[in-house]
């Protein structure tokens, strides 16, 4: 909507069509728009995904053929699609972490289980003054985009990001914090070491996703203790 863009970005948009990548195809380094095509790397294509992610989740006016695009949405998905570097985020063979250890940070050093309650599904043991979490039992993030999103968060959500670095340079998403307005700022949350992050990783691809319903069995793991109070719910089952 124009009155939220500011006028050079509005001019620059009515003298140059902006180019949408095909968010479905951004698998093969060519990347067609509805407009005209524009040619990506390959490894522009993770910016694209990126990209597509945030339009899904964050900003979901960004569905469907008519974009009302929000002046830091359009700023964001730009820099990300085209011109911002790459999150830098943990590479796969950093990612092998300790899904012992990363129960441990879950559960207490990284305070997850506040948001997301102990079996991750966003209700469960969920803190009464917290916001809920999302359902990680369902996610479909594969170990990258899992690291990704617990050291920087999603802005415009109640998700914290846990690297203290996030938003000092361009690393997470293409976008520092003086990118955003006062108030879409992105939370700040207990500071996780990268080891510890892909720790955390490590325990929800082993423990967590792609699990049914919570069990008797796995809160007694959780908490290491099968008479857990936790647990009693599902003991009077």
């Amino acid at each position: 909507m124009a009155s939220s863009m500011s006028p050079s970005w509005a001019a620059r948009s009515a003298a140059t069509p902006m180019a949408m990548p095909n968010w479905k195809s951004c698998s093969r380094p060519t990347c067609s728009g509805s407009l005209r095509s524009i040619d990506l790397k390959p490894s522009h294509c993770r910016a694209v995904r990126a990209a597509r992610h945030f339009r899904l989740h964050i900003f979901p006016e960004f569905q469907g053929p008519t974009m009302h695009v929000t002046r830091l949405a359009a700023t964001m998905l730009l820099s990300i699609a085209l011109t911002a570097p790459l999150t830098k985020g943990l590479q796969a063979e950093e990612l092998l972490g300790d899904p012992d250890r990363g129960k441990y940070v879950f559960r207490s050093a990284g305070d997850c289980m506040r948001c997301h309650g102990w079996p991750a599904d966003g209700r469960t043991g969920v803190h009464l003054r917290a916001p809920p979490g999302s359902n990680l039992r369902d996610s479909a993030l594969d170990a990258e985009a899992l690291a990704e999103v617990v050291r920087c968060g999603r802005p415009g959500t109640a998700m914290p990001y846990h690297d203290r670095q996030a938003y000092k340079d361009e690393a997470c998403y293409g976008m520092t914090m003086s990118d955003f307005d006062e108030d879409d700022r992105p939370i700040q949350g207990k500071s996780i070491r990268d080891e510890d992050i892909a720790n955390v990783v490590a325990y929800l691809q082993a423990h967590v996703i792609g699990r049914g319903k919570p069990t008797l069995e796995e809160c007694g793991e959780f908490f290491d203790d099968p008479e857990a109070g936790a647990c009693d719910f599902l003991r009077q089952r």
